[in-house]
């Protein structure tokens, strides 16, 4: 029978079984857990030394530790000294075995053995093996406190002024941008740490950031500084983003200094949110050039020169730095402050070297100065770098002095650290911890000696520009240092280079990055073993031969030598293993290989690099491109081909050189064909970022160029296209990567995509931004929204016929789909944050659900009931058919801006809708003239997180908020008024209409405590009682401005009687006078106080002739601007002109009437006038100004004057007979756009050369034509203009003076497509204003038409054989026409066409006067099919002395005018009818004037309906 044994007693038998196998173990094993355990020490130092590795290797990069890593660390060194005294415990010894089995000394044995066992469970328990750190370290943001470190800065009086002064304009709420300019070496970035240190104190911003720019900016660096932090692993525009929407947190309360600015910097390619016309960071520049500061369009009154200081001030610093205070040095001071010029890094650095010195000393530096007088060209400032260089405590200091300035600015300490240890500078320091002790020593001795400064964080050190420019480098420095690997000299001066340099047999890295060289750079050819070459932006001018001896060579940078024009034959060929080559911005001129005496290389050597994998090259189209040369298979290229303006503006940046990624532009001439070019169209598989200009004979991108559908691409960019229709037209899948889309220009441009994507398609999409590509009607079809699921951004400018951004395809559905469609109509933008649309002139809404059919109904069916519908129904309001920007089939959740401009939308939100809008932050509205309202009031409550509403120039707008169901609502003025008499008393600035300013009258009575006012605005004032009530009360008063006011004079005898006794003299500082249209005397002269302003504006004063009578003087004046008086014929007399001592600013601008500014005062005889404080003069826009002064004996000098801009000024062929202007070297003829001057070697000759240029075609905003010039340009194999000709033309004007037949010919209407304004008068030639030719659909902005006494005029638009309806006038709003035409030829028999009458959709005013052969206003032979005509704003006409005219339109078509209120037929004698065929509606007209004389007491006639009433009126004519 077998044994039975319980459950309970078998578990505790087998528990027991495994203690006693695990005890026995201990003895056993003991010998194989003793080796496991020394293993696991072995494996656990290994781990810990790796990662020792990567801590040491963030210590060097001078990175923080994390805490976890450093506790890691000490728990396992803990460990390990635990276990590895275990090992060496003497006691194992007395457990070996004796010959036999058993060992010595059991007990000890299983003790060690159970010890032995533990740690091993210990060691995998607690994971001290195969520990895995994400990252071992973190880098700290450099405090800013570092950047604007200033404790040397010293107090003194002229600075002290100045400091002032910028204080006040940082607080200035209206200044976005300071400068500060002033020559190298006057303390700049001292005053400006100062000023940030002020800021500081005062709490004026959230965040203060410095950088520093230098000559060469290396936009990363830059953009580290500004955010605090290295950022090597991303690209330029991710690190642009990155920034602006940190800054963006901050907004207005963040300062950026932007120190040292060589040149212009575009701010948003570092990623700086600044705008003219919005609120954004506070910026303060700093230059050696105050041009680089106008460039960046810097304001006069915030920019602040910075001169050296005087001899006493001088004196007082270095005394001050020296520690001197005893008279015993005094002369030996003065004489080497003296020396020193005013500078006060001269001034400090020689102070610092003396310092603490005895007297011996100074007597001996005195005495070199005297001996030295620097007769040897020898500046101040090379004398002091040296002295205090010699002065160095020993050799040690100076050569690390020289490694520094080496190392060029804001370098790494670490760097320097590792060039010490490599090179063995520092005797006695062994480990890298002593090596960085030591040489933060040997900085911070520099630094008292002022040979080097502090850098924007504490990791890193500077050296001055000035101290660099003056170093020279030894010829014999490199003699020694034959096991040299690394050489580093950017930015140095080596007009000499060292021979010693072929010593550095070793070498393996040479970089010479923005250095003036030496022509002859041959023996770089002898550093056989170089490995690594870059001369970026250095002056080299051409490689020698020797360097195709450099066949080691695998890097080769010549990016941004701009000077480079010669590469000899077979250089580059044989640099047969260079791996990465940069010639961006090097304009090689490469020539054919089969040219056998060419110069210069020919691209197909590139072919003999098999192992380039990064190239970046600008290569010009006219350049013959080899056929076997393929770049396809390259890591990273940037490749551009042919010319680009456009590179590094706005969404165009190329990427930074050493991005690693895919870049090709092109660009190419007329008559090259890319379809032949294969090595290119091969690059469009795997290219990444795409930019293409003008490509002849490709239609589809998509199948013309990849039907692989660009698989890679993730930034296309289209710019200035003629031949490009569509993106996509096929139904494939296509663009699954592209992040952005940047069209601009692309003028045929009919449709991005033209049939159904797959899925996939544009998937990744985030922005897409179109400018000026006139044909396109829509953005994207309503299947593609579906895969926008990523977009971020959509901004739309300047396209002509864009009517919508969705449109809906045109299809026949089955029933079963329709109704799909109806339930499934809605579009969705999930991510979209961004919606800028801007002057968009058809534009209706963003999204019409209501063309997707909803019944078998077709749609050309509901189109046709639409328009019936809206006829019928037009006496009620035709408006409000019209359709909202959104509307509830929109779904736009995460919008945070909106930006909407010239658009003809007449709601943005739909009233009966709910939207969800409730991310919204910022909306801006502008110059959108059908909004009658901004929004709902329920509208405006959901909108919970709005921050900024800005809404201007919308003309028909009544209200912001209105509330739905409620007709009117009225708000006593008391009971709206939020704040009380004592916030009042506190206010700064104030702007008051008249309404308002008779309120404070009539409540404020103790308004003289507002003794805090320094800033009043008044509009709409009819006298000037109110005025002085307030100016005879408000004793700080500084600025006033006066708007909009019905005044004929302001100061006059009268108005400055007292009728009150109060102790209060108004003293202000700044006037300023805007659309004060009856203005006719200001009346400096009744105010001797007026005459001391500093800031003068005069804007749209009509009535205003003169500024100021002869006897005012204006000695304080610093700032004058005169705007649109257009009765003024001079500003001043001479006697005037003279009392000027101060004027820094002078601006004249659209004043036509004006034919000098300076006349003559017939009083007084002046022989000269010096304007010597004027820096800057702007004349602009002054179409009979024949110079700034007729006088012929009076010299007008113009010592500081550096900035002039002549603009449309088309009959100034001289500025004076004498003049003198020395700092003068560039004629601007753009305000505002530095880049395009003119210089003829003087004034005189060069205002010559710009009106023989006709720049005023280039550049002008007004411009009075006799001819146009001749076409120089060729496009389509045509003549052609430039592209930009009359680009910026507002306003055209013909008179008697232009012969021309045709005024606006074919060729030149596609280019005034901007123009605003034409006036045509006096001409006797004149015969068609408009000659439209077979040409593409345009739509014009033209707002204003005037034509007078134009006696042979024919017709307005002549249709040369074009379409009709192909141009369109939608923008115009005025029509005025006079004494047109003649009895004699009797041509011109109507106005308008029909299809120009249709498109008139924004007339208010329409004149017709004195035109004789006129007969009808509407032609009716062209009439189209839709038989309706809207005049949608018409509130007036007028038709006066018509003797021809039988009626206003004889066709079918009905006439609408739901706006009309009146208008005036008078002297019409056959006008019978208005319109004899068609239906007229009149819903708001009161009347017809049938008088010429303007008088209350003739009644209007108005009976039933307009053709009523010109019956009624033409049978009254009849009978009388």
């Amino acid at each position: 029978m077998d044994p039975v044994i319980s459950t309970t007693t078998q578990n505790v038998l087998q528990c027991g079984g495994d203690i006693v196998k695990r005890h026995m173990g201990y003895l056993l094993n003991y010998n194989d857990t003793f080796e496991e355990v020394k293993h696991y020490i072995k494996m656990m130092e290994n781990e810990r030394n790796r990662v020792q590795n990567d801590v040491r290797v963030a210590e060097m990069n001078v990175e923080e530790i994390e805490n976890d890593v450093l506790d890691w660390l000490k728990h396992v060194d803990e460990k390990i000294k635990k276990y590895e005294s275990f090992i060496h415990d003497e006691r194992h010894s007395k457990t070996r075995c004796f010959i036999g089995f058993f060992p010595n000394n059991l007990i000890l044995r299983y003790r060690l053995g159970r010890n032995a066992t533990k740690m091993v469970e210990e060691i995998k328990k607690n994971q001290l093996l195969n520990k895995s750190f994400e990252k071992v370290s973190y880098r700290v943001r450099p405090s800013i406190d570092v950047a604007l470190s200033n404790i040397d800065y010293e107090s003194l009086g002229s600075r002290n002024k100045i400091l002032e002064n910028i204080m006040i304009t940082l607080e200035d709420s209206t200044v976005n941008m300071i400068g500060v300019y002033g020559v190298g070496g006057v303390g700049k970035t001292t005053l400006i740490k100062e000023v940030a240190k002020k800021a500081q104190e005062k709490k004026l911003f959230n965040m203060v950031v410095m950088a520093s720019i230098t000559i060469n900016p290396d936009i990363k660096k830059i953009q580290g500084q500004i955010i605090g932090m290295r950022l090597e692993e991303e690209s330029e525009i991710v690190r642009a983003d990155r920034i602006r929407k940190r800054l963006n947190k901050e907004k207005e309360k963040t300062l950026i200094i932007l120190d040292d600015l060589w040149s212009g910097l575009d701010m948003k390619r570092l990623g700086i949110p600044f705008s003219d016309d919005e609120d954004g960071c506070k910026i303060i520049l700093t230059s050696r050039n105050k041009d680089v500061l106008c460039n960046m369009n810097v304001q006069q009154r915030s920019t602040f020169s910075i001169g050296v200081l005087d001899e006493k001030e001088a004196e007082t610093l270095l005394m001050k730095v020296a520690g001197k205070k005893n008279s015993m040095f005094d002369v030996k001071a003065i004489e080497i402050a003296k020396m020193c010029a005013g500078l006060p890094i001269a001034l400090v650095s020689i102070g610092r070297t003396l310092k603490n010195k005895s007297s011996f000393v100074w007597e001996d530096v005195y005495q070199q100065i005297r001996r030295h007088s620097f007769t040897e060209g020898q500046e101040p400032i090379e004398f002091c770098v040296k002295l205090s260089y010699d002065h160095l405590k020993n050799d040690q200091l100076k050569h690390i002095f020289l490694h520094c300035a080496r190392m060029g600015n804001d370098a790494l300490l670490m760097d320097l650290v590792k060039y010490c240890v490599g090179l063995g500078l520092l005797q006695g320091v062994h480990t890298i911890r002593e090596a960085r002790n030591k040489v933060n020593e040997l900085i911070e001795e520099l630094k008292k000696s002022s040979l080097l400064m502090e850098s924007y964080s504490n990791d890193r050190f500077n050296m001055h520009d000035i101290v660099l420019d003056f170093l020279k480098i030894p010829d014999d420095l490199f003699k020694d240092m034959i096991k040299l690997k690394i050489l580093i000299l950017n930015g140095v001066d080596l007009s000499c280079l060292p021979t010693s340099i072929q010593c550095l047999a070793k070498l393996r890295m040479l970089s010479l990055e923005r250095c003036t060289l030496v022509k002859d750079l041959s023996i770089i050819g002898k550093l056989k073993k170089l490995r690594i070459l870059t001369f970026s932006g250095s002056n080299i001018e051409s490689l020698p031969h020797e360097f195709g001896e450099l066949d080691k060579l695998q890097v080769l940078d010549l990016s941004n030598c701009l000077k480079l024009r010669v590469i000899p034959s077979n250089i580059i060929s044989r640099m047969n293993i260079l791996e990465e080559f940069y010639m961006r911005d090097s304009l090689i001129p490469w020539e054919t290989e089969k040219n056998l005496e060419r110069r210069n290389a020919s691209l197909s050597e590139l072919r003999h690099l098999n192992q380039l994998q990064n190239l970046d090259i600008h290569i010009q189209s006219d350049v013959h491109f080899p056929q076997n040369l393929f770049f396809d298979r390259l890591d990273s290229y940037k490749i551009v081909i042919g010319e680009f303006n456009t590179l590094k503006v706005g969404e165009l940046n190329i990427p930074d050189k050493y991005e690693v990624v895919k870049f090709l532009a092109l660009n190419l001439k007329e008559g090259m064909n890319i379809h032949s070019e294969k090595w290119i169209k091969m690059l469009f598989k795997r290219v990444e970022y795409l930019l293409l200009g003008e490509i002849n004979d490709v239609h589809d991108v998509f199948y013309e160029l990849n039907v692989e559908g660009f698989p890679n691409l993730k930034h296309l960019s289209i710019v200035n296209n003629f031949s490009i229709e569509y993106i996509i037209k096929s139904m494939e899948l296509a663009f699954p990567k592209l992040e952005s889309m940047y069209l601009y220009k692309v003028e045929n441009l009919e449709k991005i995509c033209d049939s159904q994507l797959t899925n996939g398609s544009f998937s990744s999409l985030k922005s897409i931004k179109i400018k000026t590509c006139d044909q396109l009607k829509n953005l994207f079809p309503f299947s593609m929204v579906r895969l926008l699921t990523m977009l971020e951004t959509i901004e739309v400018c300047d396209c002509d016929y864009l009517k919508e951004i969705v449109s809906v395809e045109r299809q026949t559905h089955t029933i079963e789909r329709q109704i799909n469609t109806i339930n499934d109509d809605k579009i969705v933008f999930p991510q979209l944050k961004f919606l800028t649309l801007q002057s968009l002139p058809t534009f209706s809404c963003l999204y019409t659900n209501d063309k997707m059919p909803s019944s078998a109904q077709s749609l050309e069916d509901q189109v046709r009931n639409k328009n019936k519908d809206i006829a019928t129904n037009v006496s009620q309001d035709v408006i409000d058919t019209r359709i909202s920007l959104f509307n509830e089939k929109v779904s736009i959740p995460k919008l945070e801006r909106l930006e909407l401009s010239s658009i003809n939308i007449v709601k943005i939100w739909s009233d009966q809708s709910l939207h969800c809008f409730q991310n919204l932050l910022t909306l801006n509205v502008t110059n959108c003239g059908n909004l009658k309202y901004l929004m709902s009031l329920s509208m405006a409550e959901s909108l919970v997180n709005l921050q900024s509403l800005f809404v201007c120039a919308c003309e028909m707008m009544e209200d912001i908020f209105r509330l739905e169901d409620v007709e009117t609502i009225s708000f006593s003025c008391y009971r709206i008024l939020m704040f009380s008499a004592s916030v009042i008393y506190n206010m700064e600035e104030m702007v008051l209409s008249l309404k308002a300013a008779d309120w404070m009258h009539k409540y404020i009575v103790s308004i003289h405590r507002m003794h805090k006012l320094q800033a009043l605005r008044l509009f709409g004032l009819n006298n000037t009682k109110v005025l002085f009530w307030f100016l005879h009360r408000l004793p700080n008063l500084e600025k006033l401005g006066l708007a909009e006011s019905h005044l004929e004079s302001i100061w006059t005898p009268r108005s400055l009687v007292l009728e009150e006794k109060i102790g209060v003299v108004s003293q202000l500082k700044e006037l300023t006078l805007t659309h004060m249209y009856s203005l006719v005397e200001i009346g400096f002269e009744h105010d001797q106080l007026l005459q001391r302003v500093e800031l003068l504006v005069i804007h749209t004063c009509l009535k205003l002739t003169n500024l100021v009578s002869p006897s005012v003087s204006f000695s304080y004046l610093t700032h004058l601007e005169v705007m649109n008086c257009r009765l003024m014929r001079n500003l001043m007399t001479t006697s005037t002109a003279k009392s000027l001592v101060k004027l820094t600013t002078m601006k004249v601008s659209s004043c036509p009437m004006i034919l000098e500014i300076v006349a003559k005062n017939e009083e007084e005889e002046v022989k000269e006038i010096e304007f010597r404080q004027l820096k800057s003069l702007e004349l602009v826009d002054l179409q009979n100004i024949k110079s700034f002064c007729s006088l012929e004996k009076c010299d007008l000098k113009f010592p500081l004057l550096e900035n002039l801009v002549v603009s449309n000024c088309l009959r100034m062929t001289k500025f004076s007979e004498v003049q003198s202007s020395p700092n003068l070297q560039k004629v601007h003829v753009v305000a505002g756009e530095k880049d395009k001057w003119y210089w003829e070697g003087d004034l005189n000759n060069t205002l010559q050369k710009i009106i023989t240029d006709e720049v005023s075609f280039e550049y002008g905003k007004h411009a009075r034509v006799v001819d146009y010039p001749e076409m120089k340009g060729v496009r389509h194999g045509k003549p052609a203009f430039p592209d930009n000709f009359c680009g910026s033309l507002k306003i055209l004007e013909f008179d008697a003076a232009s012969k021309r037949d045709i005024v606006i010919p074919s060729h030149v209407l596609p280019y005034l497509k901007s123009l605003e304004e034409l006036n045509v008068y006096n001409s006797d030639a004149a015969q068609v204003i408009f000659d439209i030719d077979k040409t593409k659909g345009i739509v014009f902005r033209l707002k204003k038409l005037t034509l007078k006494d134009l006696s042979n005029l024919e017709c307005v638009w002549k249709w040369n054989k074009a379409p009709q309806g192909i141009v369109n006038f939608p923008n115009l709003q005025e029509v005025d026409v006079r004494n047109c035409g003649s009895l004699v030829t009797l041509r011109m028999k109507y106005l308008l066409t029909f299809s120009i009458a249709k498109s008139l959709v924004q007339l208010e005013y329409l004149a017709i006067r004195n035109c004789v052969s006129i007969k009808e206003i509407i032609k009716t032979e062209d009439e189209d099919t839709s038989h309706e005509i809207i005049f949608g704003r018409l509130e007036y006409f007028s038709l006066t002395f018509l003797q021809s005219l039988v009626s206003f339109y004889s066709g079918n078509a009905t006439l609408q005018f739901p706006c009309l209120l009146g208008g005036r037929v008078a002297e019409c004698p056959n006008m019978k009818t208005f319109s004899e065929g068609g239906t007229i509606n009149t819903p708001s007209i009161i009347g017809i004037e049938t008088s010429t004389k303007k008088s209350d007491d003739i009644p209007l006639k108005f009976h039933n309906d307009l053709n009523t009433t010109i019956k009624m009126l033409f049978h009254q004519q009849v009978r009388n």
